[in-house]
């Protein structure tokens, strides 16, 4: 005597092929209706399987927008420059930009090319209208002389204290 049937009181266990299983039935569910498809679909409502349907309804990509932070660099980048070539920021020409980066501040020509490649610092500078950087994120470099603090007015002020 074994002892679950001590244990039950000798009731006889029934053995997995003695249990009856009860078979649920889910309704036919179509085939996709892409041509080149033979899936069923997995819902009856449904026309396509999962993965015909994905390829019909892509998910759009989305703008990725530049960090505040990657602004930033790329402003203090721009101020560097415009203050080396004593002009404003939107008075710069790539050729401009290139002779200060690598002639003043000993940039690789490689890494210049990549900066001024960039659609973020095409945008700043108004080379390309593609990007709209926020202006509160623009760098200001008009020379204003009610602002004592302007990168440019710094510069000029800079300038003129080593008689240059």
């Amino acid at each position: 005597m074994g002892f679950w049937k001590r244990l039950f009181g000798g009731s006889s266990i029934t053995q997995p092929d003695q249990i009856s299983r009860v078979h649920t039935s889910r309704p036919s569910t179509p085939n996709c209706a892409s041509q080149h498809c033979s899936h069923s679909v997995y819902k009856v409502e449904h026309t396509h399987c999962y993965s015909c349907w994905k390829e019909l309804n892509p998910t759009p990509k989305k703008e990725k927008k530049p960090s505040p932070s990657t602004i930033q660099a790329y402003n203090r980048l721009i101020e560097m420059v415009a203050i080396g070539s004593g002009k404003g920021m939107h008075q710069l020409t790539e050729d401009n930009f290139n002779d200060i980066l690598c002639g003043q501040h000993k940039f690789v020509e490689a890494d210049v090319a990549s900066i001024i490649a960039s659609p973020i610092a095409r945008g700043i500078l108004q080379w390309d209208q593609g990007l709209e950087v926020p202006e509160d994120q623009q760098a200001t470099l008009q020379e204003d002389p009610s602002n004592p603090s302007n990168a440019m007015n710094l510069a000029n002020q800079w300038r003129e204290s080593i008689g240059n």
